[in-house]
């Protein structure tokens, strides 16, 4: 399959060396993130980490970063711009090795218990959702990206993306007296948190550090992103064919079947595997 952004841009295939590159570069800035400006990770992180790459190559095109130039440093940091396209690659680089160390790890289940509730309340959430917000096709993609979550990670993360779009449609909601209870995002919330919580009491040391770099370069990532977004959509907003390529990190990006190979046109080398979202 392939990544595509809202331009038609293909996201290119993962590069183990770029992103251990990019990762050395971003390194010192991931190990500055105080423990407690940490933000959630409630994203495919993957697609996350594409939109970086995609938005730092958009906006470091030579004509593009002149409008950007020509703004006053007191206004505009461009170190947002230097260094979006690391950020993104070091993001799905940090995924990768999360992904490889929990595959290596002998690690304990959460409580059953837990798992049990934090299901049952995703399910019924989900139902609601999928009911009431699907016409909606931003809505739509996030709940289709949140289908494909697998494992107790994804269930944490899945919980605090439900969370967000309860809040944010609470009114069209409410009128579902059957799958929606007043206090279900903070339940999700709280259930969440124990969830993440029991993972990193059972993680191996190298699993917990990946998780926890994760989390950073999202921090770092989403930062950055969006001031970067902000700042473009409002220098190109007499232009809204391009803005209207210009989209929130939290919007899961569409995939695609690979084009078969023709005779006229070389066979396209299989990229690596994609892990999943950690």
């Amino acid at each position: 399959m392939e990544i595509v952004g809202e331009d038609g841009a293909v996201a290119p295939p993962f590069d183990p060396a770029k992103g251990k590159q990019s990762f050395g570069i971003v390194a010192p800035r991931v190990e500055a993130v105080a423990p407690g400006d940490v933000i959630p990770i409630t994203v495919n992180l993957q697609d996350a980490a594409h939109r970086g790459v995609f938005l730092g190559r958009w906006v470091n095109e030579p004509s593009r970063r002149a409008r950007f130039d020509k703004l006053h440093a007191d206004l505009f940091d461009p170190a947002a711009l230097d260094g979006l396209e690391d950020l993104g690659w070091a993001t799905y680089y940090a995924q990768v090795e999360s992904a490889k160390a929990a595959a290596t790890a002998d690690t304990r289940q959460i409580p059953a218990e837990l798992a049990s509730a934090g299901y049952a309340q995703a399910r019924r959430m989900g139902r609601a959702a999928d009911y009431w917000l699907s016409d909606e096709p931003t809505v739509a993609l996030e709940l289709a990206s949140i289908r494909q979550g697998r494992g107790h990670n994804d269930l944490a993360s899945d919980l605090l993306r439900y969370a967000d779009l309860f809040e944010d449609h609470a009114a069209l909601l409410s009128v579902d007296t059957k799958n929606v209870r007043p206090d279900d995002p903070k339940t999700a919330r709280e259930l969440a948190d124990r969830i993440l919580e029991a993972i990193s009491d059972s993680q191996q040391p190298t699993q917990r550090q990946w998780r926890e770099r994760s989390a950073r370069l999202w921090t770092l990532l989403k930062r950055d992103y969006d001031e970067v977004l902000k700042t473009a959509q409002w220098l190109w907003r007499s232009e809204p064919h391009v803005t209207a390529t210009l989209q929130s990190i939290h919007v899961p990006l569409r995939r695609r079947a690979k084009a078969k190979a023709t005779a006229s046109a070389p066979e396209v080398q299989p990229a690596p595997a994609e892990p999943q979202p950690v």
